[in-house]
């Protein structure tokens, strides 16, 4: 069954799921659709597409208020995801804390991204917004000081760290992964908000300089100021093609909270490094699935170009893009970006990179020594061809 919502046609369990998570609910309309839903009898499709996109806190909440009408079963596996959710993000936001704590010793400046410091920011309640690691900006040049750190506390990564101090992985990458296997903690270690080819070149003395704090059980934590996070969280939610509803409802939830936002900053730094489409394009995202309230000047910039962005995304969300293979997900992504990429040059430029520039990839690949980085353009063609062509033939 489909229905409808702003005259867009979505599967009634995205729909449901839109309903849920708007920050002004109807009561009247969610039970209503969890009556469709009954009709229906498919819960686990729901439950799972809750899963995919981020959202079992707020699920859970709408079925403990409409127990009457969640079969017994659906609900208890609700409340054991949300249980556990909790418990992870309790211990994230506890890690998180005791490793600030160290960094903020050693006089090392950081900015928490996403995660629990997020969660406390925007929903009031770190066990509310669905989470699985910990994202933490750091200054290039503090890379292998703060690496040693996490090592020390039993954290590990399948790279080597000499490519923390390898000139040219640095800059073409933005982070580093660290795993804790006792504690199953990850720790995704960034000195970019992205890589070099997504064009976010802020740097992190500008970032930390805007940044504010958000207390986390009663520790303050550096986060990214209102501006800067609207920024990386439409880019982020941009460049994964919205796959997960949870990040616009983050985008809803700071433009709603951040009552001193001053958009128009946002609007100039986009603007200076060449994202505004896709800034605005997540934002009048939000405001179509989640009626964000945006001033005119946003609005004021819709162009055709972003309309038929706006319409590629909107099609993919109502054929329910999570449903398709990961290959298949990776090929439209390609396509969508390059759409995005609108002007032919652009296009040019973007298909020139991908095939000659050295990616992080053949860093890790090769793994060469430092006085050898000369030679990554030269290698990244045969890798590229045995990876596509060679590979497949030989298989």
């Amino acid at each position: 069954m489909k229905t409808c919502q702003n005259d867009l046609t979505f599967p009634l369990n995205d729909l449901f799921l839109l309903e849920a998570t708007q920050s002004e609910q109807r009561p009247q309309k969610i039970t209503e659709l969890l009556k469709h839903i009954e009709e229906t009898d498919d819960w686990e499709a729901l439950l799972n597409m809750a899963y995919h996109h981020a959202l079992i806190p707020q699920l859970y909440t709408i079925f403990s208020r409409h127990r009457n009408l969640i079969p017994h079963n659906c609900l208890t596996q609700t409340e054991a995801l949300n249980e556990e959710i909790i418990f992870e993000n309790i211990k994230l936001g506890a890690e998180l804390i005791q490793l600030t704590r160290i960094l903020e010793k050693n006089a090392l400046p950081y900015i928490s991204i996403k995660g629990p410091a997020l969660a406390q920011e925007l929903y009031q309640d770190v066990t509310k917004r669905q989470i699985s690691d910990l994202d933490i900006l750091v200054s290039e040049h503090d890379l292998l000081a703060i690496a040693n750190i996490l090592l020390e506390r039993g954290f590990q990564s399948s790279l080597p760290l000499s490519l923390l101090s390898n000139s040219g992985f640095i800059a073409l990458d933005n982070d580093f992964t660290f795993l804790h296997h006792t504690k199953k903690i990850m720790v995704e270690l960034h000195w970019k908000l992205f890589p070099v080819r997504h064009k976010m070149p802020l740097e992190f003395e500008t970032l930390h300089q805007n940044a504010r704090a958000v207390i986390l059980q009663k520790h303050p934590v550096t986060i990214l100021s209102p501006e800067d996070n609207l920024l990386y969280l439409s880019l982020h939610a941009t460049k994964h093609l919205f796959e997960q509803l949870k990040w616009l409802c983050d985008i809803d939830r700071l433009v709603r909270n951040s009552t001193a936002l001053d958009l128009e900053r946002v609007l100039e730094t986009a603007d200076k490094i060449e994202v505004s489409d896709a800034l605005l394009l997540a934002l009048l995202m939000s405001k179509e699935l989640y009626h964000t309230p945006l001033p005119d000047q946003i609005t004021e910039r819709r162009s055709p170009h972003i309309e038929k962005l706006l319409h590629t995304v909107l099609h993919y969300f109502g054929e329910d893009f999570t449903t398709l293979a990961e290959p298949q997900k990776k090929k439209i992504r390609y396509l969508f970006l390059q759409q995005l990429n609108h002007t032919k040059q652009n296009r040019l430029l973007a298909l020139f990179l991908a095939t000659f520039k050295p990616s992080s990839v053949d860093y890790i690949y090769y793994q060469l020594p430092e006085k050898l980085n000369f030679l990554y353009p030269l290698l990244r063609g045969p890798r590229l061809l045995y990876k596509y062509g060679l590979k497949r033939w030989v298989m």
